[in-house]
């Protein structure tokens, strides 16, 4: 009884192991892929722009308006009336001529007109610019203008071959964007508000430097009514150079945000 039990052992364990050589693993990827997501974090800079009215002295030349007398001499034509000669004429007492009748001669003296030139004194009166040298005071806008922070966050999917480690709420202020698009819109849209806030502030410099020329000033050696320097010309290079930087760094991340979307999108080689 006992061999009996033994060979049926011996069979089994013969009909396993042909089954097990039969039915061998195929070969695969050394690892695995697993979903899992990355944070970005973008900071960008949105300028809050304010102006400061100045009274500003300017010293130059002054164009004052006074008004003269010119005195001129102009040629004229008058006539002068000189005697001739006379004649004589005769005269009766009835202008009939019937007798008897009383008449005499009576000698006239003959005139005429004759043209001369004369030099004639007029004079009008007209308002005439002098220039002088004097302070002329005015009033522009200064702008003053600093950079607000706003930090951006966005969650990406990405495919790794090491499983994710277990997910922990991040405590890192900014706002949370729900995705890449939206992510892209927000961007662009603080990138266009910071350009067009920037170039009015340039715009209100450069009328200001026009206002200072046109009177003669030196736009970068400016008095204050207060006693305090300004010199809008350094105010202008400043605020472009920061505009130039900003939008590089608009730029940056507009880049950095193109390769999360296009890295997201493609899974590792297996």
């Amino acid at each position: 009884m006992r061999g009996f039990v033994g060979a049926i052992a011996i069979a089994i364990l013969a009909g396993s192991a042909s089954v097990w050589a039969q039915y061998e693993p195929i070969p695969g990827p050394t690892s695995d892929v697993y979903g899992a997501t990355r944070e970005y974090r973008w900071t960008v800079y949105v300028p809050v722009l304010t102006y400061e009215r100045r009274e500003i002295a300017v010293s130059g030349p002054m164009a004052v308006v006074r008004s003269r007398r010119f005195d001129y001499e102009t040629p004229g034509l008058r006539t002068e009336r000189r005697k001739l000669w006379q004649y004589p004429e005769i005269t009766c007492k009835y202008p009939d001529w019937f007798l008897p009748n009383e008449c005499g001669v009576v000698w006239r003296d003959l005139y005429a007109d004759f043209p001369q030139t004369t030099v004639r004194r007029e004079h009008i009166d007209a308002d005439v610019v002098e220039w002088a040298d004097g302070e002329y005071r005015m009033r522009i806008d200064v702008p003053k203008w600093i950079w607000t922070p706003r930090e951006y966050r966005l969650l990406m999917p990405v495919f790794e071959t090491e499983p994710a480690p277990p997910h922990q709420w991040s405590r890192a202020e900014g706002v949370m964007l729900a995705e890449a698009e939206r992510a892209r819109g927000t961007i662009d849209a603080n990138e266009t508000a910071a350009a067009q806030t920037l170039d009015q502030a340039l715009a209100s410099l450069d009328r200001s430097i026009g206002m200072v020329e046109a009177r003669g000033g030196d736009p970068s050696r400016l008095a204050s009514a207060e006693g305090s320097n300004v010199d809008l010309s350094a105010l202008r290079r400043s605020l472009a150079e920061e505009r130039t930087e900003q939008l590089a760094r608009y730029a940056r991340v507009r880049l950095e945000l193109n390769a999360a979307i296009a890295g997201a999108s493609e899974a590792p080689a297996r």
